[in-house]
């Protein structure tokens, strides 16, 4: 009896043990979730003190933050500056404080920008731009010409022809004459699916008299799966859907990224 009893007290040391383990995790369990919960607290008491936030963090926000309009500057004129190409104009900034000025306009060759004095060189529109201590502002230009000639009847009933039109005539530009239906066949398919059609094709389009062969055309581009590649690569190039430096994704990821584009230039999503 006496020789037992050592391996009676380890073995019931060893149950005692075993009962505690379950115990034990239970509450190492609690103490973990009881520290997520004050990390999250924490968090969302960050968030309230500091809304501005970046990278990860920001994406924990269950609001984005409100960002604060950029300050801006009061100038003269306000409403867009008309002029003919040789002619200059002032605008007004606030007295000058720290730093003189910043003057550019988004289109040199239309209208240069220095000293806070427009200057008009050839029809066409852009955008002055002045920044102050911080502050800026903007301010259109258009350049205009006397039209050389009558503006000719134009067909308006397309929403972009009617809007181009406008600006022509506005600019004092003539539009240039319709292109022959060659031109017009290698452009469109050229510009739209980055290939030029076939020899059947071609035919077809140059013997048909109907008046919306042109409109046909551009239809039957749609639907050509060079047109649904073409516009994919354009998109795939812009996003950078590319498996190397420096995206870095997955290959099966871009595959499926690139996919997704094709089926979108496809259903016109």
């Amino acid at each position: 009896m006496q020789s037992k009893t050592p391996f009676v007290l380890l073995a019931a040391f060893a149950l005692a043990a075993a009962s505690a383990l379950p115990a034990a995790k239970k509450n190492e369990d609690k103490n973990a979730q009881k520290a997520e919960r004050s990390e999250q607290q924490a968090q969302r008491q960050a968030r309230k003190e500091n809304p501005v936030l970046n990278g990860n963090q920001a994406r924990q926000l269950e609001k984005p933050p409100e960002i604060p309009a950029a300050p801006s500057l009061k100038i003269s004129p306000t409403k867009e500056i008309h002029l003919r190409p040789g002619k200059t104009a002032s605008v007004k900034v606030p007295s000058q404080k720290s730093t003189p000025a910043r003057n550019w306009s988004s289109d040199p060759s239309v209208a240069v920008f220095e000293n806070n004095t427009v200057r008009a060189l050839s029809p066409g529109r852009a955008l002055l731009s002045v920044v102050l201590d911080g502050h800026y502002a903007t301010l259109p230009v258009l350049v205009s010409q006397p039209l050389p000639a009558p503006f000719p009847q134009t067909d308006d009933s397309h929403p972009i022809d009617a809007i181009v039109n406008k600006n022509l005539r506005e600019l004092g530009i003539l539009p240039s004459p319709l292109c022959t239906d060659q031109e017009f066949l290698r452009r469109a398919c050229l510009d739209l699916m980055g290939a030029l059609p076939d020899a059947a094709q071609t035919r077809a389009f140059l013997a048909s008299t109907s008046p919306s062969k042109r409109a046909d055309l551009v239809e039957w581009i749609f639907r050509q799966e060079a047109y649904a590649d073409y516009w994919a690569n354009k998109w795939a190039d812009l996003l950078r859907v590319k498996a190397e430096f420096p995206s870095n994704l997955w290959p099966n990821a871009v595959q499926a990224y690139h996919a997704w584009l094709r089926s979108a230039v496809v259903t016109n999503k």
